[in-house]
C-alpha cells in the first residue's frame, strides 16, 4: 500500500479526488479542516496532530496516539478512535464507530451515533438525540442528558450522572456461527459443501483494496489465515453473502466465488462479511447499485 505524510493543509487540498493505488494517508500534523476522503484511500490521524472540523462526507479510520479531534459533523465518520486521543464535539449525523483505550469524546449531541465503546474510553457528556452504544464494563460515560439513548450491550455498568429523560437499554448481543450465517442469508450448499460468496475488488489491478496485493484470479489462498473466530478484521480473504453486501465496504468490480464451507469462518457480531481461507473466483458479475 503507498503511504503519504501530510504535514500542513494545502498538502491536504492538493491530493487527488481518485489515486491510482491504494494510498494510506497519514495525518501528523494541525490541519483546519478534512471535508472528503479521496477514492481508494484511508485518512490515518496521529501523534499530536489537531484537526479542527471533520465534515462533508469525510471518513477517517483511525485516530490514535494524542491526536485531537475539535468538531466531526455533517455525515462524516470515523472508523476507530484509540490510545490517548481527544474528540470534541460530535454532531449532525456524524458516527464514530468505535471508541476505545483511554480515548475521550467530550460531547456527542444532535443525532450523532457511537456505535461501540469500550476499554477505559471516556464519553464526558451526550444530550439532544445522540445514541451510545457502551460493550465494556470499564467504558465511562459521565453524564447523559435529554432524550439521548444510551445502550449497554453484554455489560452492566451504569451512568454517573443520568436525567431522567434518557432512555437507557440494555442488551445481550445474539452471536453468529455457520448456522445462522447460511439462513439468514439462504445460501445453499452443493454437495461438496461449497457456498456462493462475493467479493469487491479494483477494478484497475484485480486486487484487494486495502493491500492491493492480493491479486483475485482463479483459486485465491490467503497468506496469512488465521480460524481464530474472535478476529473480524485481517488473516482471511474478505467475502460477503450478497454483492450489496461487498460493496459497502468497497466500490469495486464484484466478483461472484466459490468458497467451501470448511474455509470459513464467521466472526459472532457482524456476518456481512466473512473471513475465508481459499476462494476460486467464478466470474465478473454485471451489477450496478
Amino acid at each position: 500500500m503507498k503511504q503519504i505524510t501530510i504535514t500542513n493543509q494545502r498538502e491536504f487540498d492538493n491530493l487527488p479526488d481518485t489515486f491510482g493505488e491504494t494510498t494510506q494517508i497519514n495525518i501528523i500534523a494541525n490541519l483546519y479542516n478534512i471535508n472528503r476522503t479521496p477514492i481508494n484511500s484511508c485518512i490515518n490521524v496521529s501523534g499530536s496532530a489537531t484537526i479542527q472540523h471533520v465534515s462533508g462526507s469525510a471518513t477517517i479510520q483511525d485516530v490514535s496516539g494524542s491526536a485531537t479531534i475539535q468538531d466531526v459533523f455533517g455525515s462524516a465518520t470515523i472508523q476507530h478512535v484509540s490510545g490517548s486521543a481527544t474528540i470534541q464535539d460530535v454532531s449532525g449525523s456524524a458516527t464514530i464507530q468505535r471508541v476505545s483505550g483511554s480515548a475521550t469524546i467530550q460531547r456527542v449531541f444532535g443525532s450523532a451515533t457511537i456505535q461501540d465503546v469500550f476499554g477505559s474510553a471516556t464519553i464526558q457528556r451526550v444530550y439532544e438525540n445522540a445514541i451510545i452504544t457502551i460493550v465494556s464494563n470499564t467504558a465511562i460515560i459521565e453524564k447523559a442528558l435529554q432524550e439521548s439513548i444510551i445502550i449497554f450491550k453484554n455489560c452492566t455498568n451504569k451512568i454517573f450522572d443520568c436525567e431522567s429523560s434518557v432512555t437507557v437499554l440494555h442488551k445481550n448481543t445474539a452471536k453468529h456461527n455457520l448456522k445462522t450465517f447460511l439462513t439468514i442469508y439462504n445460501l445453499t450448499e452443493t454437495e461438496n459443501n461449497y457456498i456462493i460468496l462475493y467479493k469487491s475488488i479494483n477494478p484497475k489491478n484485480n486486487c484487494d483494496f486495502y493491500t492491493g496485493k492480493i491479486k483475485y484470479e482463479g483459486v485465491v489462498t490467503c497468506p496469512d489465515w488465521n480460524s481464530d473466530t474472535n478476529i473480524q478484521c485481517g488473516c482471511g480473504l474478505h467475502l460477503s453473502p450478497t454483492p450489496e453486501n461487498a460493496l459497502q465496504y468497497n466500490k469495486g468490480k464484484i466478483l461472484k466465488c466459490k468458497v467451501n464451507i470448511k474455509d470459513i469462518s464467521i466472526y459472532p457480531y457482524d456476518i456481512t462479511k466473512v473471513r475465508c481461507k481459499k476462494v476460486e473466483v467464478i466470474e465478473e458479475m454485471d451489477y450496478t447499485t
